[in-house]
């Protein structure tokens, strides 16, 4: 009887550690796989974002140094079309007002004796570009010019210290022989103020060799500059009557 009890007192036993071992091992396999997915893959994660993150900033770091070996080049080739820029500008008047509009196309009745005009309508300093933006309407863009008033002659002003280019279209109707219309055109060409023809039609008027003709005048300004506005030279007005008269 003793010996069957020690027996069965010793599988107990040798019974109790091996599930002791086994309990181990899966405890032990269990912190493994809680540590994996709790915290190493955590880690890889971050590793992996801070990996991408460093790709980026590597990106951004190389560009800058590629815009950095350029600037000497791109500086002196902005100083080079500023230059340009300026030259185009001082191209242009500071100012038309509607007493240059009237002077020019005057001097063109008078230096071609067979055109007479009949008719002149004025649309005064439309706003082009203001703001480093196009108009499409005539306003500025940015309504800069809003509360700025003007000087009578429909000019609205001009922006806070930037480029503001205006454009002022004057419709004219007179009458002409077709070589006179050739004259009259070389002489808006030929102009020293920045102007084009942006229509002209003409017909045959009745019962003689004159022509009909309508013609859309374009002037431009450009503001901004360290150009200023130059009065007209009107050579030919007459004083010490009792009217002013032009002759």
């Amino acid at each position: 009887m003793a010996d069957n009890s020690s027996a069965k007192s010793k599988n107990k036993v040798s019974f109790s550690e091996r599930d002791k071992r086994l309990a181990y091992i899966i405890l032990s396999i269990i912190i493994v796989v809680a540590t994996y997915f709790l915290g190493f893959q955590k880690l890889q994660e971050k590793k992996n974002t801070m990996l991408e993150a460093n790709e980026t900033l590597q990106k951004e770091v190389n560009n800058l140094r590629s815009m950095v070996s350029k600037q000497a080049s791109v500086e002196a080739d902005t100083a080079d079309k500023n230059k340009l820029t300026d030259k185009i500008y001082k191209k242009f008047p500071a100012e038309v007002r509607l007493q240059n509009a009237i002077y020019q196309l005057d001097e063109g009745e008078k230096g071609i004796k067979e055109v007479h005009i009949k008719s002149e309508g004025f649309t005064m300093n439309q706003i082009l570009y203001a703001d480093g933006q196009f108009s499409l309407d005539g306003t500025n863009p940015a309504d800069a010019n809003a509360s700025s008033g003007g000087n009578g002659d429909g000019n609205a002003g001009k922006g806070d210290g930037g480029i503001v280019a205006k454009q002022s279209t004057i419709d004219v109707q007179f009458d002409s022989t077709y070589d006179a219309v050739k004259k009259f055109v070389d002489f808006i060409n030929k102009n020293e103020e920045r102007m084009k023809i942006s229509e002209l039609t003409f017909a045959k008027a009745n019962g003689n060799n004159k022509l009909n003709c309508a013609l859309k005048l374009d002037m431009f300004a450009v503001e901004g500059t360290d150009k200023e506005y130059e009065e007209p030279d009107v050579p030919y007005i007459m004083s010490g009557k009792k009217d002013i008269t032009v002759r």
